[in-house]
């Protein structure tokens, strides 16, 4: 018969150990690349964002300046601000 401690020792060496190793190894590849794809999904999304405000910015701007409520050289300077803050 064999007893728990003879068990142990045959899981503990040889093929048990680097089974046990690689599957932790894998385990943690899994858990980094998980945690990259949500920082890259993150800035995907807020960089969309940021180029939805800017465009809505020049269009305010290209408003503005059709209504003659700003003159030709405060439209360049707010233009290139805004292009400028990207």
């Amino acid at each position: 018969m064999m007893n728990y401690g003879e068990h142990f020792n045959w899981m503990m060496s040889g093929i048990g150990t680097t089974s046990m190793i690689m599957m932790m190894l894998f385990h943690i590849a899994v858990l980094v690349g998980g945690i990259y794809f949500i920082i890259y999904l993150v800035r995907t999304f807020s960089k969309d964002k940021a180029n939805e405000n800017v465009v809505s910015g020049v269009s305010i701007l290209n408003e503005r300046f059709a209504k003659g409520e700003i003159t030709e050289d405060e439209y360049k300077r707010m233009k290139r601000t805004l292009e400028t803050d990207v």
